[in-house]
């Protein structure tokens, strides 16, 4: 029995779908081995809650600040037997149950946190931030003085997530230490600007664009700097640096050899143990595109962990950047909750449907995150509207067998569990890179040469992750094309060059692209185009053909093109010649506004809902004043499109209700979730 637990009561979801989830649940599943946290060791008989109790003797738990202090005036449930899962551990061992753990004073908090007041107007700032910028810094700044010492924001795109940012770091401006902006390498500039333009010169934050490797961590302090910006490449490289001196030392200690040289210190200025010495950490750490390092077993993640950091901001537009599940790796830097491990987190938030994927409990994950996150909705700026609209392409019917034989053979791959890496597969081509062959060949049979297996791993650049199950996830941030070497890129831009036309125009799908973007600027020769794709090898093919067919000489952007054209490439863009931006999905859509355009076209179907919304918001975002079209293009008869499609969709259904009631204006109080009906 579990108390408070059970189907119908609301806490999961309503009635029927809590029934329909404990019934798949029930459902015999076949595991490998035991989940981490599980409550009964197979063969022994003991209770569930007596294997609760003995598992958490023998664990190294991280204590729960916040628990430790709502367990004062609470008592655990005694005398039943219950699931592990639905207890808290908290200080001295006990546990206590989730609706003692999530309840008045956990309340309590949600209501505290967006009760704050706003931030008062800085002086000196030529344009006026929004209020709703303002209350948002000043609840960056309560939730880094409590328990949680983090802020997980994730306004959308367009909002100004940076300017309320720089808000939050002149709160504590006069305070001791430095504040640490972490971003991609694209962006570092614009943060840089961002911040000397907040305020007029002389008056606001003295800013380092930190991307020298031999600055070190007394130059920054006789500096006087108030922040820092840096890649999170550069992070890590700092911290591997360091990492890689310490180890070398204790080989050198233990080899006793003097011989053998002393390794060199390396001058490490983020991981610097000076920050420390001096009492100086980070009084906060702003990672801005979040997403990209919530990995929690990433390398780049584990890195930018280490860093003595006091209390976080956690930015991201798209905060569950493809399933829902992507909020674990954000609690790492997150203080006082009890979920160190994404283990621990599906143990506590997951429900199983009996399958292969795992469904979130939801009204308890959704009050969990009330208590540390801030969403505004898009409407709380005032923008023009934005339509969005789908443009169907049909394949040749052979060509459709094709695509269908490699989506039948990517299913069929993607629903092996042990699939992790190439090497794993004995050699056969890993799912997601029969998913990009499918749905390149739907684009341009020229994109899909039966290529060595060699090549189609490097371009899936399967190094740190196999695609498991068919969600193929975040295939349009790990998978993008972007990577080439450019003896690679040089030859295969020769091989597009050197094609006849009728190879060139042998695509139904790229033929009506291309005379769509010549159509719409000939019928308003000042429109703005943006084209986004997420192989960087289409973009070429679409290029070449506007070159050949219509005189069009696009503009670009994307991993080839060097950081620093972006000022120059947003100005070419908004000037008076009218040139499309052809970029990709995942490197392109960082960095640029691009307000001035009006119409995007995506050129292909994507994996993930929240890329799409990013994409679109380069356009549809703070200081756009018309009104934004979007048109999607799909290849009606390919099944490669109708999969992506019905992941994209499924993982929707459980993101959009997550989030719904953690997004609200700042002017309105938030309707607390409720546990129990």
């Amino acid at each position: 029995m579990t108390i408070g637990l059970g189907p119908g009561i609301g806490l999961i979801g309503t009635a029927k779908e809590e029934a329909a989830l404990q019934a798949l649940a029930s459902e015999e599943v076949q595991e490998a081995e035991p989940p981490e946290g599980s409550q009964i060791a197979r063969g022994k008989s003991k209770t569930k809650r007596e294997a609760a109790l003995s598992s958490a003797k023998n664990e190294d738990e991280e204590v729960n600040e916040a628990g430790e202090e709502r367990a004062k005036d609470d008592e655990s449930i005694e005398g039943v037997e219950e699931d592990s899962n639905d207890y808290i551990m908290v200080s001295g061992g006990r546990l206590l149950h989730v609706l003692q753990y999530y309840g008045k004073d956990w309340e309590a908090m949600i209501v505290a946190l967006h009760s704050v007041e706003a931030m008062p107007l800085p002086p000196n700032m030529p344009t006026k931030p929004y209020d709703y910028q303002l209350k948002a810094a000043a609840q960056i700044d309560f939730l880094r003085r409590g328990p949680f010492r983090a802020a997980l924001v994730g306004d959308p795109m367009g909002l100004g997530k940076t300017l309320q940012a720089i808000l939050s770091m002149m709160y504590v401006k006069d305070e001791p230490g430095l504040c640490l902006v972490l971003c991609p390498a694209v962006l570092c500039k614009q943060w840089v600007q961002a911040i000397h333009g907040a305020f007029e010169e002389g008056t606001g934050l003295s800013v380092l664009h930190l991307n020298n490797p031999n600055f070190s961590a007394h130059q920054i302090l006789a500096g006087g700097y108030d922040v820092l910006v840096c890649s999170y490449e550069f992070a890590d490289a700092n911290y591997r640096a360091t990492q890689k001196y310490r180890e070398g030392i204790e080989t050198w200690v233990d080899a006793k050899d003097p011989l053998l040289p002393k390794p060199r210190r390396p001058t490490a200025a983020l991981a610097s143990g000076l920050w420390v010495m001096a009492g100086l950490p980070f009084k906060r750490g702003y990672l801005d595109e979040a997403h990209m390092i919530n990995k929690r077993d990433g390398q780049r993640h584990r890195s930018v962990m280490k860093l003595p950091v006091k209390a976080w901001v956690v930015m991201s537009s798209t905060l569950p950047h493809t399933r829902w599940d992507d909020i674990s790796g954000y609690l790492d830097f997150v203080k006082g909750h009890a979920y160190p491990t994404h283990n621990k987190f599906m143990a506590q938030f997951s429900v199983s449907d009996g399958r292969t994927a795992r469904a979130p409990r939801l009204k308890l994950l959704q009050r969990f995150l009330q208590a540390i996150t801030i969403i505004r909705p898009q409407d709380v700026l005032r923008l023009p509207p934005c339509r969005r609209m789908a443009f169907p392409v049909n394949l040749s019917d052979e060509r459709a067998q094709v695509v269908l034989e490699l989506t039948e053979a990517y299913k069929v791959a993607s629903n092996t569990q042990h699939e992790k890496t190439f090497e794993n597969l004995g050699g056969r081509t890993p799912a997601i890179g029969l998913a990009i062959r499918a749905q390149m060949h739907a684009l341009h049979p020229f994109l899909d040469p039966k290529r060595a297996e060699e090549e189609v791993r490097e371009e899936c650049n399967l190094s740190n992750k196999g695609i498991v199950g068919a969600n193929a996830a975040h295939l349009n941030d790990e998978f993008a094309e972007d990577g080439h070497t450019a003896r690679r890129r040089g030859r295969w831009l020769a091989q597009v060059a050197e094609l006849d036309d009728d190879t060139l125009f042998d695509s139904p799908h790229l033929r009506a692209l291309v005379d769509l973007i010549y159509s719409m600027t000939k019928d308003a020769p000042s429109r703005k185009i943006v084209v986004v794709s997420q192989y960087l090898k289409y973009l070429d093919m679409i290029a070449e053909a506007l070159k050949r067919k219509y005189k069009i000489d696009p503009l670009r952007f994307d991993g080839t093109v060097p950081q620093s054209t972006t000022g120059k490439l947003q100005q070419e863009f908004a000037g008076l010649e009218a040139r499309p931006m052809l970029m990709t999905a995942g490197t392109g859509c960082l960095g640029l506004n691009l307000t001035q355009g009006k119409l995007m076209l995506q050129a292909e179907e994507w994996w993930s809902r929240s890329a799409e919304v990013h994409a679109i918001s380069r356009l549809h975002g703070q200081g756009q004043e018309n009104k934004v079209v979007a048109v999607k293009f799909f290849v009606h008869n390919s099944s490669i499109d109708a999969e992506i499609s019905r992941v994209r969709n499924l993982k929707a259904r459980i993101n959009t209700p997550l989030f719904k009631p953690l997004i609200h204006r700042h002017d309105e109080t938030p309707a607390v979730v409720k546990l129990l009906n």
